[in-house]
């Protein structure tokens, strides 16, 4: 699937081994936001890359497609 219209919320179909999904796709921005006015705080973020054994790992390194956040909330 081609991303378009990235800053715009939105919904979509997809299909995956025969389960059928309403998909929704949101800008990180507003998963960031949300979190910090939530008073939580990013403790560690990271974007690994994808395994080079994999056939096609290569073409998932061109654009983020995974990361791990450590999120916290202060006491």
């Amino acid at each position: 699937m081609t991303v378009a219209n990235y800053l715009t919320p939105h919904w979509y179909w997809a299909k995956w081994r025969g389960v059928k999904i309403k998909n929704w796709h949101r800008p990180v921005s507003q998963y960031m936001r949300e979190a910090l006015q939530a008073g939580l705080r990013l403790e560690d973020f990271q974007e690994p890359l994808a395994d080079a054994g994999w056939a096609r790992s290569e073409s998932y390194n061109h654009a983020p497609y995974f990361w791990l956040q450590l999120w916290g909330k202060p006491e």
